[in-house]
């Protein structure tokens, strides 16, 4: 399989403290890859070595083969858990914004409004628009330069149950349409629903990765696989 990540050896130290610890994983075209784990496991500092945010303290990251991850990221749509809008633009002047910022050309803007259903709210002030929208318009952002890698951090974090259900069927399509998307997730529930792969972290280490159906054989649920194995490495 043609691998679009590939992470090898990957460290990194705050102050003698390693929020990441010699961890490798590889993504392969066309997998959903969920990086699991609570809070402070190291997905978020993970993610940000990845998204060249953070400089490893040691260890190598590929994109597409190629160690040069700016080059990389060009062909990759990230999502952060922290999107910020001008509120009193419409959701459409906002999106030209990313347009130039991206240097992508504005009749992007349609088709990806379109895919997370936003077309109809174009005109609409962020202001006006509810947490789950917002997180919508972050997609439909992270889309306009169809990438073929996806990134995503927390990204049901805080929303309703609609809002969940709209951005986990938003993962899905993209995932039909043949995107490779990575997730940082601490939900259970909505990982066990999209990913295809997982690695578990815990304090900085992958204790377990995989096939995610292969993983959780004889066990209930994700949530059972992941409570047994991270008391298990208590």
């Amino acid at each position: 399989m043609d691998a679009v990540i590939q992470v090898n050896g990957l460290s990194k130290l705050f102050g003698g403290v390693a929020a990441v610890n010699n961890i490798s994983f590889t993504v392969n075209k066309g997998q959903v890859f969920g990086l699991l784990g609570p809070n402070g496991s190291g997905k978020t500092t993970t993610l940000s070595m990845i998204l060249t945010l953070l400089k490893p303290s040691s260890g190598t990251i590929t994109l597409f083969g190629s160690h040069d991850l700016l080059a990389g990221l060009k062909r990759t749509g990230v999502l952060l858990e922290s999107a910020n809008y001008y509120p009193e633009l419409s959701a459409r002047n906002n999106m030209l914004i990313s347009c130039k910022i991206k240097n992508v050309d504005s009749s992007k803007i349609e088709p990806a409004l379109k895919q997370v259903d936003l077309w109809n709210d174009a005109g609409k002030k962020i202001k006006n628009f509810s947490l789950g929208m917002k997180q919508r318009l972050s997609v439909a952002s992270a889309l306009l330069s169809d990438p073929e890698l996806l990134i995503f951090d927390e990204p049901t974090n805080g929303l309703d149950p609609h809002g969940i259900a709209d951005t986990r069927q938003i993962i899905k399509d993209l995932s039909a349409q043949g995107k490779t998307i990575l997730i940082a997730s601490h939900l259970l529930n909505e990982m066990e629903k999209v990913c295809t792969h997982i690695a578990l972290l815990k304090n900085g280490n992958i204790i377990d990765s995989g096939e995610l159906q292969l993983l959780i054989k004889g066990y209930e649920s994700l949530e059972d696989y992941f409570l047994r194995k991270t008391r298990k490495q208590s």
